[in-house]
């Protein structure tokens, strides 16, 4: 995939805000395509299985052979196209992320989470348990290429091996599944000579790295579980590291929160009134009582 290198320079210079903006609709637009893409493929395979059962696809009438095959000719249609732009965005993740200046706003709060679950997400899809529903017969006729994808996303995720926020937002991701999807993937494209020595090197560094963060995350989650209520965000019930409150509501939530919701959506979820991101007001004086709250408790320790 060809790429401007002038959009980079250009995109480097923007706002933190303008940053996220665009960060949030191009993983938008990946989940949506490997979503598709993905489910696309579980429902050929399925028409591919049926119709290879000879006495099951017997049995059925001719009208219903019909519909079944006009369904799947559908689904191929939908994923030749997904599949081919699914690598694309893939790719830009990529190249995006392999710019110094540019990774470091997919380290920012509201984006963070979203990138890496967004990234564990594919490759779980893809080396899952669930990854035999994905196996059809000529995958190349759908444009279907799941280990150059696997090798996209691997790249991306080395791009950040020195990073420690980046460990501890995957550590804390569901789809980390300690580790053991990062390591498939890693060994298949390994086997297939799809990444390099010093990617590979990386990525095993990586995982092990974010192993250590996992028992940290764990250990501050039950350090902090009798902390005070105003302390979590009443959204997603995690302790808070950016209260603000939202003046058309009075209620106070972490930044990353609102802001992601802000995204989508500018009005107040609390009550549906108009709200934008420059109304939000800093809670500095809670923001330090977490902050001492938790430097108390690795004190105590």
């Amino acid at each position: 995939m060809a790429h401007d290198d002038s959009s980079v320079g250009e995109a480097s210079g923007v706002s933190n805000l303008s940053f996220v903006k665009f960060a949030n609709g191009l993983l938008n637009e990946t989940n949506a395509l490997v979503a598709t893409t993905l489910d696309k493929l579980s429902e050929i395979r399925k028409f591919q299985l049926l119709k290879g059962n000879n006495a099951e696809w017997a049995s059925m009438d001719e009208e219903q052979r019909k519909m079944m095959e006009e369904r799947n000719e559908s689904n191929e249609n939908e994923c030749k196209g997904s599949a081919g732009l699914c690598i694309e965005t893939l790719n830009m993740l990529n190249y995006l992320t392999s710019d110094p200046v540019i990774r470091q706003p997919f380290l920012l709060d509201e984006i963070l989470p979203r990138f890496t679950s967004c990234l564990l997400s594919v490759l779980n899809r893809l080396v899952g348990s669930k990854s035999l529903e994905l196996k059809v017969d000529n995958m190349d006729a759908y444009n279907f290429k799941p280990r150059t994808m696997l090798s996209e996303v691997i790249a991306a995720m080395t791009h950040f091996s020195t990073e420690e926020k980046f460990f501890t937002s995957v550590a804390q991701d569901s789809f980390f599944n300690n580790g053991v999807p990062l390591q498939k993937a890693l060994t298949t494209v390994s086997k297939h000579n799809m990444v390099t020595v010093e990617e590979r090197v990386a990525m095993e560094q990586l995982i092990e790295r974010v192993k250590v963060v996992r028992t940290q995350v764990i250990d501050i989650d039950e350090l902090v579980a009798d902390a005070p209520s105003d302390f979590f965000d009443p959204i997603l019930d995690k302790l808070m590291q950016d209260p603000v409150l939202l003046p058309t509501s009075g209620m106070i939530v972490d930044r990353s929160t609102i802001t992601q919701h802000l995204l989508n959506n500018e009005t107040d979820p609390f009550n549906r009134q108009p709200l934008k991101m420059d109304m939000l007001q800093p809670c500095d004086e809670l923001k330090q009582r977490i902050a001492d709250f938790i430097a108390d408790k690795m004190a105590h320790k």
